[in-house]
């Protein structure tokens, strides 16, 4: 420790946005902070040092006897350089998830925001809600909020609100007093083989969970009900229509799915019309804090204020141009098959007879090749498709053979215009397509940087 007593953490990839969450919610308990990050180029690695986190940019610069404990991202191979160094020096290690459930577990209001999709809009717009009605809230978010421009903000400690992640399965160390679940499917395929995997995960995160805890959950996600049945939760569903259950909060959207409303036990109504909530599944995320912060007690009035006043995420469907301008460029962090259906989905709600095509990176070799049939099908719903090398994420494999084999596919069968592009030749490829109303940048990886550099040629 140093002279005045203050822990001090090193974190391995730290650029990462859960782990700058992470670094920004240590410093403010007072600890010292550094760390490393593969890709020094990182959008938060700037607001990180101003926050006082020092960020060693090559790991011989590593003063190890300055460190106390190494905090370390799902981006880190455990065979790494730095965590077997860490090991010969006895220096303890922690992965993240691990390390943020230490911290949650000690509070004493505390949500947990999880599931397969949507997780990151649902916590966003729960703690928007929160923040909004003045309470005291830490967000621990894995997406910019467009409301505070930050994945972590602290007003107060009344209640902590963190989005869970169950990719490394440290989602069952975490002990929350409410749990919001939007929906349980198969991903993370390097981790999980079937979703009988994903969902043992899941129930032994509920198992842990107080005796008092309340699940809020959709009443339509079957491997979500069959869990809750099973485990005999106290629990609140959401569900589409009417119900006369007291534990059930019923919902409803309108015929293209821009907005709905919800339907409050006291008959208040929440109207959910806000463009950044587009789509059927983002009105169930809506369902979800919704009910939860009623349940919480905040009044009808706050929550339609927040409702109105909320700006959605960065990567979520954000729109980068103006319409005005001719061309529509939207960025979105869709990786999964499914999310990829839902974006072009409400692209095509939003802007009826307008062409849509899509700008897609796929995300790991091992979710690419293992949903390669399901991400077919969801692209064919474009008129235009542009695939790139796989983003690796640290894992091995051919990054052109099955984007190459992809794009014959959906030229032969299903008919789609379709190019193959390397993704330094991305951008160019993008300017060629001049007769393209709507553009769509999807994936988790470097694709968003590619966006937001072609659209500073609109502004």
């Amino acid at each position: 420790m140093t002279e005045n007593g203050k822990i001090k953490y090193f974190l391995a990839g730290i650029g990462g946005i859960g782990m700058s969450a992470l670094g920004r919610m240590l410093i403010d308990a007072g600890s010292q902070v550094s760390g490393i990050d593969h890709n020094m180029k990182s959008s938060n690695l700037s607001l990180l040092e101003k926050n006082g986190i020092e960020i060693v940019s090559n790991e011989n610069d590593i003063v190890w006897q300055d460190i106390d404990e190494v905090i370390y991202s799902s981006a880190i191979k455990e065979e790494s350089f730095l965590l077997k160094k860490a090991k010969e020096k006895n220096i303890p290690i922690i992965k993240r998830g691990d390390k943020l459930a230490s911290i949650f577990n000690k509070e004493d209001r505390r949500i947990a925001v999880t599931g397969t999709h949507g997780k990151t809009t649902t916590t966003a717009l729960l703690s928007h809600i929160f923040i909004s009605s003045g309470l005291g809230t830490v967000m621990y978010l894995g997406g910019i909020s467009n409301n505070y421009n930050e994945n972590y903000i602290k007003t107060g400690t009344d209640y902590y609100i963190a989005e869970v992640d169950e990719s490394d399965r440290t989602i069952e160390s975490f002990n929350p007093n409410k749990v919001l679940i939007t929906n349980i499917e198969l991903e993370h395929v390097d981790k999980y083989k079937k979703l009988e995997n994903i969902i043992n995960t899941f129930e032994i995160f509920l198992s842990n969970c107080k005796k008092d805890c309340i699940v809020f959950y959709n009443k339509h996600d079957e491997c979500i009900t069959k869990m809750i049945n099973r485990l005999s939760l106290n629990s609140i569903a959401i569900n589409k229509g009417i119900s006369n259950s007291k534990n059930e909060i019923c919902y409803s959207w309108d015929a293209d799915f821009l907005k709905g409303d919800v339907r409050l036990p006291n008959n208040n109504i929440i109207e959910i019309k806000n463009k950044n909530l587009f789509g059927w599944h983002n009105i169930e995320n809506a369902a979800l804090a919704i009910s939860c912060a009623f349940n919480s007690g905040i009044t009808c009035g706050k929550i339609q204020n927040a409702m109105k006043s909320f700006s959605g995420i960065k990567r979520r469907f954000e729109v980068l141009t103006d319409e005005r301008l001719g061309i529509i460029l939207i960025t979105d962090y869709a990786h999964h098959p499914t999310e990829v259906e839902k974006t072009i989905f409400v692209a095509r709600e939003v802007y009826k007879n307008k062409k849509i095509c899509v700008v897609f990176q796929p995300h790991r070799f091992s979710r690419f090749n293992y949903f390669f049939e399901d991400f077919l099908k969801a692209l064919s719903n474009a008129d235009v498709v542009v695939v790139s090398e796989i983003y690796s994420a640290g894992e091995e494999g051919d990054n052109q053979s099955f984007p190459k084999k992809m794009v014959k596919r959906l030229q032969n069968e299903y008919g789609v215009q379709s190019i193959f592009t390397f993704f330094d030749e991305l951008e160019d490829t993008c300017e060629k397509l001049k007769d393209i109303s709507v553009i769509l940048f999807l994936g988790a990886g470097s694709i968003d940087h590619t966006a937001r550099k072609l659209a500073e040629k609109y502004e």
